[in-house]
């Protein structure tokens, strides 16, 4: 039998026989040679418990079937590996593709053997490249397709975009910059250095460029540019050094330009804005007091000019002083115009739905890394006043704080809404007793910031003052003037390096007043409660009117004349009050008091523009604005007035 096999020597693939029931019968030189084992080791013993693989089972059915229809079996090199171990020269075993074939007689199986272990290294060898190739190309045009999209994005943004080498030649500008001055690609490459397009030459500029790629650290200024056709501008200028990675040494440059001529011209036009705002509100303040005194002075020369009536020339020397004081009142009330050149239009609000718009507009100004927070108590709000006006202090206020926040790991803003307690906080109602009387809304402002030194908290409402180098110092002083235009209180508490609190108090709307229809009869005597917080203005008016016959009762402010008026409010016919006091201004008390007596004339005096006080005068009945000071023939004549309207 081995005779007849031996041809099977000369091939170059493993070959091995078994009879019917599995013994070897033959076992080539090539198996020897790989396997290790010779034919005479192997002759006789049976392939199923010599060769583990082949006793599987679902092999010895494939076997089976084998002998019924004669069909070779493939066993593939990929799937199976190997059945008859060979070892290769480094100890690893074989790739084996293994046939069975029934032979002729039926009586016996030939098992060829292919070793594929190189076709298959070479074949994954392939694959692998052939995927690595797939990944680069892939990668390729991914970055392509980033390239594009970064040139696009580039040529797209509003800024323009140069890079430099560490010498400054241009080598890439954007679409924009092109626009922005009329340079194409070609003209830049020409002019070689990008200090060529300053206004200015010199060559601190390179120097700086040279400076940024050696240092690695990005530079920011301004600078003016010139176009091509010789026309300047400012721009904002960015430098950044471009790095590849972190072994490379940086040879380029990205400079952001930006034109921020129409910038700078708003900003200057909105400080210039800010202090006529300042201005105005100074004036305003100012015209107050020098109203205040003007009244007590034109009061005095009225009675001294009665009591001199027989010494002509001292008469005639009042009379002079009165008219210069007349000339100083209408001086004053140019001041006053000019403080107010526009009526700013007041209407009713709900503050907590004024507050969530402007948490919209903030949103979009306080930078993201700035944790800001908003929240109020559910409440009715109700106010009255101009929501532009204080939104804009309220955003004065806030971007304040960003900057303060702007060196903090973890920046926080919080701003916090509710009704302010008066028994809560009882040192702020000794600085400020109007907040004792009357309900007011609590707006607190609080930041982590740097906080404000303890030598400068003295001088934060002072306009013009600042310590920003771009600031104007004009915010907290228009801050201030908008709070108190709105009869509300504004107060900061910070400490350095622990952050700042700005508390805002504004009065909240009145409710309605109930009217009271019993009238009171006219008296004989004309009693007035006269209702001031200057001294010098209630004693002069009260002299004043008295020599005129009336008789008077005065109050120091709000809260004590509705405290006279509700005990003796039968004997009173006529009341005069100022505006602005404290504890109660004049509008609170007439309110207090037409609850108790609902038709009782008022005349309302006020020593700022009546522009600001004349729609608060207004909701009230058989009531008249005047402003200090005033003549006593004409005040004479509005009391005489009321009284013939009430017989």
């Amino acid at each position: 039998m081995n005779a007849q096999f031996n041809l099977l020597n000369a091939i170059s693939e493993g070959a091995c026989i078994t009879d019917s029931q599995g013994n070897i019968v033959f076992w080539n030189q090539r198996l020897e040679y790989w396997s290790g084992i010779t034919a005479t080791a192997l002759i006789g013993k049976n392939i199923f418990e010599t060769f583990d693989k082949f006793n599987q089972q679902h092999i010895k059915m494939r076997i089976d079937m084998l002998k019924e229809n004669s069909v070779p079996i493939v066993f593939s090199a990929q799937l199976h590996g190997y059945f008859i171990p060979c070892s290769l020269p480094d100890g690893s075993l074989r790739i084996q593709r293994t046939t069975l074939s029934l032979l002729d007689d039926h009586e016996h199986i030939l098992i060829t053997i292919q070793d594929f272990t190189e076709y298959i290294r070479v074949n994954t060898k392939q694959k692998a490249i052939n995927i690595r190739l797939k990944d680069e190309l892939q990668q390729r045009q991914n970055l392509e397709k980033q390239q594009a999209q970064l040139i696009s994005a580039m040529n797209q943004a509003a800024e323009s975009i140069i890079i430099v080498d560490q010498s400054g030649h241009i080598e890439y500008i954007n679409q924009t910059f092109s626009k922005e001055t009329g340079w194409s690609q070609d003209d830049v490459l020409n002019k070689k250095t990008y200090q060529s397009l300053h206004a200015k030459k010199g060559d601190n500029f390179k120097k700086q460029i040279k400076a940024t790629i050696r240092s690695a650290k990005a530079w920011q200024g301004r600078q003016k540019i010139k176009r091509k056709d010789g026309s300047l501008f400012i721009a904002s200028i960015s430098i950044a050094p471009i790095v590849i990675d972190h072994e490379s040494q940086v040879q380029h440059a990205v400079i952001i330009q930006e034109d921020i001529s129409q910038q700078l011209t708003l900003e200057e036009q909105y400080r210039n804005i800010q202090k006529r705002e300042a201005l105005s509100t100074l004036v305003g303040g100012i015209a107050h007091d020098f109203n205040n005194l003007l009244a007590g002075i034109l009061g005095n020369l009225y009675l001294a000019s009665r009591e001199v009536k027989e010494l002509p020339k001292t008469a005639e020397r009042l009379k002079k002083v009165q008219i210069a004081a007349n000339d100083a009142a209408d001086i004053v009330k140019q001041l006053m115009t000019f403080s107010h050149t526009e009526k700013v239009e007041e209407y009713d609000f709900p503050l907590d739905s004024f507050l969530k718009e402007i948490n919209k507009v903030i949103q979009h100004t306080v930078p993201e890394n700035i944790n800001f927070t908003l929240d109020f108590a559910h409440e009715k709000y109700s106010m009255h006043g101009n929501a532009d006006q204080l939104q804009q202090t309220i955003v004065n206020i806030i971007q304040n704080a960003v900057d303060a926040c702007q060196k903090q790991n973890n920046p926080t803003i919080h701003m916090r809404l509710n009704i302010f307690n008066p028994a809560q906080h009882p040192e702020i109602c000794i600085t400020h007793p109007k907040l004792r009387t009357g309900e007011y809304a609590h707006i607190s402002i609080q930041d982590n910031g740097s906080g404000i030194p303890l030598t400068h908290q003295d001088r934060i409402f002072d306009p013009f003052f600042t310590t920003k180098q771009m600031g104007s110092g004009l915010g907290l002083a228009t801050s201030l003037g908008v709070i108190r235009h709105h009869n509300g209180v504004i107060e900061v508490d910070s400490k350095l390096n622990q952050g700042t609190s700005v508390h805002i108090y504004l009065p909240l709307k009145s409710k309605n007043i109930i009217p009271n229809d019993n009238p009171k009869e006219l008296l004989q005597e004309v009693h007035i409660l006269l209702v001031d917080d200057d001294a010098l203005v209630r004693e002069t008016c009260a002299e004043m009117l008295e020599s005129l016959g009336y008789k008077l009762t005065l109050a120091r402010d709000g809260q004590e004349a509705v405290e006279v008026f509700k005990e003796h409010s039968e004997k009173f016919h006529v009341i005069i009050m100022d505006m602005i006091m404290p504890r109660l201004g004049g509008l609170e008390a007439a309110h207090k008091i037409r609850q108790i007596t609902s038709d009782i004339p008022i005349i309302f005096a006020t020593g700022y523009d009546q522009s600001i006080s004349i729609k608060g005068a207004k909701k009230f009945e058989n009531s008249v604005l005047i402003s200090k000071p005033f003549h006593p023939h004409n005040l004479q004549e509005i009391i005489t007035s009321f009284l013939h309207q009430e017989q």
